[in-house]
């Protein structure tokens, strides 16, 4: 067995699984096919669902201790929740910022300014005045102008794809001309304490080389939340490869396909996305499943006349189960038409399947998952005492 313990999933939830059973001194493999939510995250770090957190939520000290580990995320002091802003002129609470989003709190009863640029997708005068309307910014005295980035970008490029957009300034000449913006607009609004612009700010942010130039420019330059589509992903996929190889964890791209569990182990059969696919079967002591959401490929929608059924991707062969816990996930919440492969979900667990209880889509906030990974890992380990 090369390896003692496989974690199904990338996402936040298996990566803090992972690091819990390397820091403990088990060998493991990470196993996932493509990207799932962590990647489709606004780069805010959530423990409660922001909409239902009217008081600031610590997190726990180990995840803080991976979240270090990591490098992408700043959090938020037991007593002071963080203020983020989105695209869509919405600003809320959030229990940390990932690199290169603006935690607004620090500029409270500041002049915020809110780039300019000239992209559709970001009309830097509505979200001005919406942002200068809410509660926050009235009750702190923040107030939002309009920051016109002059000469910053070519109006050919205003309006090309947010992942081609993000990556300009990662360009040392593109850099260097949004120095020279940032400057001019220091003189002409000598009154602005920071730059709010959209999910621009490329991949590299976490690394030395980015944080050294964004440090460095005459105004302070940070962003809004990220869409789904925006560079966040890339961020993450870039941190988690470093944490992983500083951890030697082998990072495998394949889809499982089916799971055999008997008393010796687990047989997974995989199907591997590297390159050409191709099918094999690796052994593994124990599989913790950290995947769970439609995205991740945890969760297949198999459409039917009249409808489609949600159910888990993995086969994994045994008796028939009774309905049990659902993992949180309300069927009743499934469109006309829809059913909810209730006995696959629960197939997926066994004495080395661990598996915890996750939201069939895969929604959820970052903090949330994280906890569910340690979780697992903590089991897995348990088991093994």
């Amino acid at each position: 067995m090369s390896e003692k313990v496989a974690v199904l999933g990338a996402g936040i939830c298996g990566l803090v699984a992972s690091w819990t059973l390397a820091r403990a001194g088990i060998e493991c493999v990470v196993i996932s096919a493509s990207a799932g939510e962590t990647e489709q995250s606004s780069g805010a770090w959530d423990v409660e669902p922001w909409t239902q957190a009217l008081l600031p939520s610590a997190t726990p000290p180990e995840l803080a201790e991976f979240l270090s580990d990591l490098g992408l995320f700043r959090l938020a002091s037991a007593k002071l929740q963080m203020v983020v802003a989105s695209s869509s002129g919405v600003l809320r609470g959030a229990g940390g910022v990932g690199s290169g989003i603006l935690d607004l709190s620090s500029y409270a009863g500041k002049n915020v300014g809110v780039a300019e640029v000239g992209r559709d997708d970001f009309d830097a005068r509505w979200l001005a005045r919406s942002f200068s309307e809410q509660h926050w910014a009235q009750q702190t005295g923040t107030r939002f102008v309009v920051a016109p980035l002059m000469g910053a970008y070519e109006t050919a490029e205003a309006n090309l794809p947010l992942a081609v957009f993000s990556h300009l300034l990662e360009n040392e000449e593109r850099s260097l001309s949004v120095t020279r913006s940032l400057e001019r607009l220091r003189l002409t609004h000598p009154d602005l304490a920071v730059v709010l612009g959209g999910p621009w700010l490329g991949t590299r942010l976490h690394e030395s080389s980015g944080t050294g130039f964004f440090a460095s420019l005459p105004l302070p330059l940070f962003e809004t939340l990220h869409p789904p589509e925006g560079p966040w992903g890339g961020r993450f996929e870039r941190a988690r490869t470093a944490l992983l190889q500083r951890l030697t964890i082998r990072h495998e791209h394949a889809r499982v396909v089916e799971m055999r569990e008997d008393a010796e182990g687990v047989t997974l059969r995989l199907l591997d996305m590297s390159g050409t696919p191709f099918a094999l079967e690796r052994r593994y002591s124990k599989v913790i499943v950290a995947t769970g959401g439609v995205l991740g490929g945890g969760t297949e929608i198999k459409p039917f006349a009249g409808g489609a059924q949600l159910g888990w991707s993995i086969h994994k062969p045994g008796p028939e189960l009774s309905s049990g816990e659902l993992g949180g996930w309300d069927p009743s919440l499934l469109p006309r038409g829809w059913l909810y492969d209730d006995q696959a979900a629960q197939a997926v667990r066994g004495q080395r399947v661990l598996r915890s209880a996750v939201s069939l889509l895969g929604t959820g906030t970052l903090g949330r998952a994280a906890a569910r990974g340690r979780s697992l890992a903590l089991r897995c380990l348990k088991q093994d005492s």
